[in-house]
């Protein structure tokens, strides 16, 4: 693909509390890579990123299969980091090798300290949809006119 079709997304993290990044991501047709730069002067920091899915399941429902007990929400969660440290000015680069999206579920990242700061660089490629491109053919071939 030409260079014209790849953009980033920008974002900037901050805290220990877990932060959605999914959108993000599917703003992408595909992801090239996921940069996480570690923005604090001297502090190195944790940084977690997994994908969570959520589904509904019935207790005990193998053992008794006219179970009507109230459904359950079950949360799984899979890391793709646990606990890297990213030192003070660093910066974590992730290609599409590296990370693989599963469009159901949700993807979080999550420092460990409070007083963690970290910028977000998403560079993928643009879906159609999002840029306003129109799919060409050579004229004759599978065209309209």
């Amino acid at each position: 693909m030409p260079e014209l079709n790849k953009t980033y997304k920008y974002r900037n993290l901050t805290g220990d509390t877990a932060i959605n990044i999914t959108s993000d991501i599917t703003y992408f047709k595909e992801v090239e890579y996921l940069c996480f730069c570690n923005t604090h002067a001297t502090d190195s920091c944790s940084l977690d990123m997994y994908t969570q899915f959520t589904g509904i399941i019935r207790d005990n429902y193998l053992a008794n299969v006219n179970d009507y007990t109230a459904a359950v929400n079950s949360i799984e969660t899979y890391y793709h980091i646990k606990n890297v440290v990213i030192p003070a000015g660093v910066t974590l680069k992730l290609s599409s090798a590296d990370f693989i999206y599963d469009s159901s579920g949700l993807v979080h990242v999550q420092l460990a300290a409070a007083g963690s700061t970290v910028d977000l660089i998403v560079k993928g490629v643009l879906s159609n949809m999002f840029n306003n491109e129109q799919e060409f053919s050579e004229p004759g071939i599978n065209s309209n006119y």
